[in-house]
């Protein structure tokens, strides 16, 4: 029995150290396939997947940055630069998310001498922004602010200061409307591609010459690579990348004296002018007032200035010149003398008597001149510009005739130019009926003829009419000389003015008179250079009907007339045209001539011996 015992004890201690030996022995092999199982992963990850990983940890390392363009600068046609860009160093968040942001609001705050709720209603709204790398929050921050910020980076994790140039115009308010603004781009702008390959918090031509050589101008961005710590924080840059390629430059075709006298002219009017090249379609001198710094829109925190210009009744980011319709005034009479000189019906000695008004219809139509004219022929009629001689005149002509001479004259249609424009309007039967959808009224006939009702101008147009009448030819109006040094081709010369030489002989010595043989725009003769002579014709638009012993003058300002001059000079052999429009100016001759008077005065300045020899 003990010896059965001993047995079984003895079995069941095998059977026990069997068991721990197995169990050893697959735990021994559990190890040893975890062993070679760490191996194995070790050495794949390590050699064969190698490649890929440090891949992954570069990037995290190692981040690319964009680069941005500098914007093409923009000169005036001797050189002068109008438009350019100034270094600016901005503090950008790397993400709207950051740690402790509240205690490095509250910090940034207080070094930036910003308000703590700006920076976080920025950091909420701003959009990412390629160039700066980030969410700008602050522009323009000073050297001193800078160095704080960069020798605390512990205090400011994700806060990161980059230099960024943003757009300076050197002349200020004196070409706003002519060469326009930047911004930050819009969705809508994004959305509708035509400003590929911007991205979101690019900056865009927005306005202007700006906005439409926004291809040439804006160069394409490069690429910075650098290191960067476990905050984010750049620590060294790194070799590889592609530089930007900055914009083309513009030469313009205006002249910076012109815009600047234009602006010192026009003092606080209304209003709009252009000065041409007549020979090439050069624009010399174009603005529009009032005016406005587009300095204000290079940065991007300009939201009151915007809304503050965008609601002014004045409407000051409108540019009249090419934008702004208006009745044609006694201008138009230019167009009705040509359409009764051209149909070989008006003998242009045949007399008219004005005594200070007509009556057609039933009803009297007044002439400027109170007490008349007297007996008056053509040449004295566009000289003292007497509406009753030309109400009679558009009368006899009607409404067809005048609306044809009128197209043929170029108005009524865009002039071409790379701006912005409205067609105007030249109103005839079919017009009429097709857009008011009532017939044509006799009485608006007479009204056409002094260029009143709904004849529709822009200064650039009327600009375009009187080159062609002092030149013979029409000319495409053409803003930009060359990109890049190369010059932009221009529309070559225009095609010839259809008008008979004894017309172009009558108009011709009629605009001269008008300043020079005591006709109603002698205050356009020039002081400084009275060896070129002027030739114009003034223009006086009714803003209100005034009873008949009223004066505009005695009206208040918003309904007081119109003020138009257009004109050439040098007369004989003209180098320089120009349309002057002035709101609620009153009588042309009055307050439109003497702002043409003074930026002749000035164009002529240095030319003097040039221009007579060369005559």
């Amino acid at each position: 029995m003990t010896h059965d015992y001993r047995q079984r004890k003895e079995f069941l201690n095998y059977r026990r150290e069997v068991s721990l030996r197995r169990r050893m022995a697959v735990l021994r092999g559990a190890l040893i396939g975890l062993f070679l199982l760490c191996l194995g992963s070790l050495w794949f990850f390590q050699i064969v997947r190698a490649d890929h990983y440090r891949r992954l940890s570069d990037s995290n390392r190692i981040r690319s940055f964009s680069v941005s363009p500098l914007r093409g600068v923009i000169r005036d046609r001797h050189g002068r630069v109008l438009a350019k860009n100034q270094p600016s160093f901005t503090v950008a968040l790397e993400s709207r998310r950051l740690p402790q942001w509240d205690e490095t609001r509250a910090l940034l705050a207080e070094v930036l001498d910003a308000d703590p709720e700006l920076l976080e209603q920025r950091r909420r709204r701003a959009r990412w922004s390629p160039g700066a790398g980030g969410i700008v929050v602050q522009e323009d921050v000073n050297l001193s602010q800078i160095a704080y910020i960069e020798s605390h980076p512990e205090a400011f994790p994700g806060v990161r200061v980059v230099l960024e140039h943003r757009r300076l115009y050197e002349g200020g308010k004196s070409a706003a409307h002519l060469i326009g603004y930047v911004g930050e781009i819009s969705v809508r702008q994004l959305q509708s591609g035509a400003f590929d390959p911007a991205r979101s918090g690019d900056v865009v031509g927005k306005a202007g010459l700006e906005r439409v050589y926004q291809a040439e101008l804006a160069g394409k961005p490069g690429v910075r690579m650098a290191t960067v710590n476990s905050t984010g924080r750049e620590t060294d840059e790194l070799p590889g990348g592609t530089a930007p390629q900055p914009g083309a430059e513009l030469q313009l075709t205006v002249d910076l004296d012109l815009q600047q006298e234009l602006v010192r002219a026009f003092g606080e009017r209304v209003g709009s002018a252009v000065f041409l090249d007549p020979r090439t379609g050069e624009i010399l001198a174009l603005s529009s007032f009032p005016d406005f710094d587009p300095n204000l829109f290079a940065r991007r925190f300009m939201r009151e200035d915007w809304e503050r210009l965008a609601r002014d009744e004045q409407h000051p980011l409108q540019n009249r010149a090419t934008r702004s319709l208006y009745s044609a005034g006694s201008t138009f009479k230019l167009v009705v003398a040509a359409a009764a000189l051209e149909t070989g019906g008006l003998d242009p000695a045949r007399r008219i008597y004005c005594p200070g008004f007509a009556t057609f219809y039933k009803r009297d139509f007044r002439c400027h001149h109170r007490g008349g004219h007297g007996w008056v022929n053509l040449h004295q009629a566009l000289i003292h510009s007497c509406n009753v001689y030309f109400y009679h005149l558009g009368k006899e002509l009607g409404i067809e005739a005048m609306a044809r001479q009128a197209r043929q004259l170029g108005l009524g249609r865009p002039t071409g130019v790379n701006l912005s424009e409205e067609s105007g309007l030249i109103p005839d039967e079919s017009w009429s009926r097709r857009v008011r959808g009532t017939p044509w009224y006799p009485g608006e006939t007479i009204s056409v003829s002094i260029g009143q009702g709904p004849v529709l101008v822009t200064p650039l147009q009327q600009a375009v009419l009187i080159a062609a009448l002092g030149s013979g030819r029409f000319v495409q109006p053409r803003l930009v000389r060359s990109i890049n040094g190369e010059p932009v081709a221009s529309a070559g010369p225009g095609k010839s003015l259809e008008l008979s030489p004894r017309t172009f002989q009558i108009l011709r010595r009629a605009l001269r008179g008008v300043v020079n043989g005591g006709g109603t725009g002698a205050a356009a003769r020039l002081q400084r250079h009275p060896e070129f002579v002027v030739a114009g014709k003034t223009g006086t638009v009714q803003v209100v009907q005034a009873s008949a012993d009223v004066e505009s003058s005695e009206l208040p300002q918003d309904l007081r007339d119109h003020s138009w001059f257009i004109g050439y000079a040098p007369a004989d052999d003209p180098t320089i045209a120009f349309a002057v429009f002035v709101e609620h100016g009153g009588h042309g001759g009055v307050r439109a001539a003497p702002i043409a008077r003074d930026v002749l005065d000035v164009y002529f300045d240095g030319r003097g011996e040039v221009e007579v020899a060369g005559r």
